[in-house]
C-alpha cells in the first residue's frame, strides 16, 4: 500500500512537472494572441564604420491570431534616424505603409516567422538630409525581407507578454551590420 501510494505521487509528480511547460507555452501564446498598437520602435543599427539610431513608429498596428503576424502601417508616425556613418552625421527618417503578412508561430518566449512565406504590400520609404540629401523611391518590405536586407520589421523576435503589454526585441544580423530592435505596444 505505502509503495503504491509513493508510485502514485512520483507518477504525479512526472505528469504536473510534463503538463506545466506545456501550459505556460499556451499561456504564453494565448498572451500574445491579439491586436496590439506600437507605442514606440527603438532600433540600432551598427557596424565598424555605421552607428545608426532609429526611434518612433507609433500607431502601427499588430495582428497575431497564432498563425499569421499581419502588420499594418496606415496609421504609422515616421521614425527619425540619427547617428553617423563614416563618421558624417546622419538625419533621416523612415515611413511604413500599407500593410505585411508574415505566418508566424510562438515558440517558448519567441515569434518565429517565415519570410519566405511574406506577403502584402508594405513599403518602406527612406528619407535622408545628412550626410547628402537622399531620397530613393519607397521598398518593397517583402523583397526587403526575403532578401535579407535591412527591413526593419520584428519578424523573429522574443517577446515578454502581459495582459495590456508587448514587447518584442529582435537581433539581426545584414551585410556586416547588425540591428538591435525593441518594438513596444498595448492591445488595441
Amino acid at each position: 500500500m505505502i509503495r503504491t501510494a509513493a508510485v502514485c505521487a512520483a507518477a504525479a509528480m512526472v505528469a504536473t512537472s510534463i503538463s506545466a511547460p506545456a501550459a505556460s507555452a499556451s499561456a504564453r501564446q494565448r498572451c500574445v494572441v491579439g491586436t496590439w498598437k506600437l507605442t514606440k520602435a527603438s532600433l540600432r543599427v551598427d557596424s565598424a564604420s555605421t552607428h545608426l539610431r532609429i526611434t518612433g513608429g507609433a500607431g502601427a498596428v499588430l495582428r497575431f491570431d497564432g498563425a499569421t503576424a499581419t502588420h499594418s502601417f496606415a496609421r504609422s508616425k515616421k521614425l527619425g534616424e540619427t547617428g553617423t556613418t563614416g563618421n558624417r552625421k546622419v538625419v533621416g527618417w523612415l515611413l511604413y505603409r500599407r500593410s505585411l503578412s508574415v505566418p508566424t508561430r510562438v515558440s517558448g518566449s519567441r515569434l518565429v516567422g517565415n519570410v519566405a512565406r511574406a506577403g502584402g504590400g508594405a513599403t518602406l520609404k527612406l528619407h535622408q538630409s545628412r550626410p547628402l540629401t537622399y531620397d530613393p523611391a519607397a521598398q518593397s518590405v517583402v523583397t526587403l525581407l526575403q532578401s535579407g536586407e535591412f527591413s526593419g520589421i520584428p519578424y523573429t523576435a522574443a517577446f515578454s507578454c502581459k495582459a495590456r503589454a508587448l514587447k518584442l526585441t529582435q537581433r539581426v544580423d545584414y551585410g556586416g551590420r547588425t540591428l538591435r530592435g525593441t518594438w513596444t505596444y498595448r492591445r488595441a
